[in-house]
């Protein structure tokens, strides 16, 4: 029998990520992820029996970042005038 679905007919259990599987998919750092956990915005983390790693529901986590979609940072390299840059 297959342990990732169990439940009721038509229910389909979702699938668990770890924080390492949210960087790779969702092209974001750990810092970034644990700073959204520190502000009680990103998705809890689904016990699990037997394991210390924290894991996530995926579905929980593609709609959040679905809702809050990655924004460049403000490049400071572009700032102040380049001609005045210029080390001598």
């Amino acid at each position: 029998m297959d342990d990732v679905t169990e439940g009721a007919q038509g229910e389909e259990e979702s699938e668990l990520v770890t924080i390492k599987e949210i960087e790779d998919r969702f092209d974001v750092s750990r810092q970034t992820i644990h700073k959204f956990r520190r502000r009680g915005v990103f998705p809890l983390p689904v016990p699990t029996v037997g394991s210390t790693r924290m894991r996530f529901d995926l579905k929980a986590v593609e709609e959040f970042f679905a809702a809050n979609p990655k924004r460049p940072g403000r490049r400071t390299d572009l700032e102040g005038d380049s001609d005045t840059d210029a080390t001598e």
